[in-house]
């Protein structure tokens, strides 16, 4: 619109997203792309990293714990909204002032040396006013984020805490943004693509998944000391994970998880008896780097996607629908995958299923299949529970 401001991406995106809202076929989009301000928008390179992250859940559920516990630092949270910050930095050693707050799980994977320093499950650590304050501030958001932004003026004094804590490449790059730039901005921003930083923090956290595993439903040591604070039993197995990261990968059960955990570690044990333990095992991979282990049988990835269903982890629900529509997708059971689908509200293996029922459909294994039938008979009902279409969905999406 002509009398949005000139600058702001937040209203581009507004306006294209209008556009999009009010039509089927796209073409609005392509029409919108002509606009100056948006093809500026679409050439941002911040902009660009902005949208690749956004194919990263693992990099966008991170940098929403960021968020979130920087609300609680400057006591904006609700008391409902806890997310389980363990590690908190006060402005000095009485505790008073604005709290740094942060979890021992990222500090661990992220900064060794810096989650020494704070040391396990210790709060209130002094660290002293001023700028060492707002630097370190600036660094602990680079550990979510992979991005750092600090005051320029505050350049020298960022190059040598992050070199006494060990991050000599981050040390460099902000050096030579020192050095070598024209001073004309009053920031120094370091932010790598979103391949480099996925590669990176997938590296550092994907370890987790190694050690989530456990011999007993009880908390080891070594599992507090990587910052584990729940465990997961099935059938034997016994799986740990760190709690904040389960809320916000959840966020649709996130009250659910947030009042369901104590405090205390050791108390965190639930016996999942209904579930496949190879599910816990899918979901400890799956947590901490997008990803689920590879040549997993169908019966296992179908235990796996009900899971996901019912404790409404969507992106794990995709996950796992998708390695089932590329491995285990075919002629042969793609009537009980299409009922499998709509059963969990999944759309991305509803639509692989019909597919290749839609290119077998003469087949009488198909055709004659009763199961398809009654799936037809059941969409055919839910015709009787809405007034504005009257036609049958599945018989639509064959066709």
């Amino acid at each position: 619109p002509s009398s949005a401001p000139k600058n702001g991406s937040a209203d581009t995106l507004l306006s294209l997203s209008l556009s999009l809202s009010q039509t089927f076929d796209g073409e609005r989009a392509y029409y919108a792309a002509l606009n100056d301000r948006i093809r500026t928008l679409l050439r941002d390179e911040g902009f660009k990293r902005q949208v690749a992250r956004g194919h990263y859940p693992f990099l966008a559920s991170l940098e929403q714990l960021n968020v979130a516990r920087q609300r609680d630092g400057a006591a904006c949270m609700e008391e409902d909204e806890d997310i389980f910050s363990d590690v908190e930095v006060s402005l000095d050693g009485s505790g008073g002032g604005r709290p740094l707050s942060c979890h021992f799980f990222v500090l661990r994977a992220r900064c060794p040396r810096l989650a020494r320093y704070l040391g396990s499950r210790r709060k209130g650590i002094p660290v002293g006013m001023g700028d060492r304050y707002r630097v370190l501030c600036a660094v602990v958001s680079y550990l979510y984020t992979n991005r750092l932004e600090i005051d320029r003026k505050l350049a020298t004094l960022a190059v040598d805490m992050l070199s006494s804590l060990r991050l000599r490449d981050l040390a460099a790059a902000v050096t030579e943004a020192r050095d070598g730039g024209d001073g004309s901005t009053s920031s120094i921003v370091i932010e790598p693509d979103a391949q480099v930083t996925r590669a990176r923090m997938v590296g550092a956290f994907a370890p987790f998944a190694l050690y989530s595993e456990s011999r007993s439903p009880q908390l080891s040591q070594s599992h507090i000391e990587e910052g584990f604070d729940v465990i997961l039993s099935s059938g034997g197995a016994h799986f740990a994970f760190h709690k904040a990261l389960l809320c916000v990968r959840g966020e649709p059960t996130f009250q659910f998880f947030q009042k369901l955990f104590a405090d205390d570690p050791l108390k965190n044990t639930f016996n999942m008896a209904d579930v496949a333990p190879v599910s816990l095992h899918i979901l400890a991979q799956w947590l901490y780097s997008d990803e689920i282990p590879e040549d997993l049988d169908l019966p296992s990835l179908l235990d796996a996607l009900m899971f996901a269903d019912y404790i409404q982890f969507p992106v794990l629900k995709q996950c796992v629908a998708s390695e089932i529509a590329r491995s285990h997708c075919d002629g042969e059971n793609c009537v009980a995958l299409l009922h499998v689908a709509r059963l969990s509200d999944c759309e991305t293996l509803q639509d692989e299923a019909l597919a290749h029922i839609a290119e077998s459909l003469e087949d009488e294994k198909i055709y004659g299949d009763p199961l398809l039938g009654e799936l037809i008979l059941e969409s055919a009902i839910e015709v009787e529970n809405r007034e504005a279409v009257d036609t049958i969905e599945l018989v639509d999406e064959l066709r």
